[in-house]
């Protein structure tokens, strides 16, 4: 999996033919408590490939 630094959070789910990634970073801001990033991605499992001759 990528280094996305340090405050960077990265689930990987599975949900039956469907697997979603979250990532989560903190932003540093003018303001002290800065705000938080979110992405989420979702796509269907490919098939597994049959080894065959």
């Amino acid at each position: 999996m990528p280094d996305f630094g340090d405050g960077t959070e990265v689930a990987v789910e599975h949900d039956g033919d469907l697997v979603r990634v979250i990532v989560r970073m903190r932003v540093p801001a003018p303001m002290p408590s800065g705000f938080t990033v979110e992405e989420r991605a979702v796509a269907m499992v490919e098939p597994q490939a049959t080894g065959g001759s």
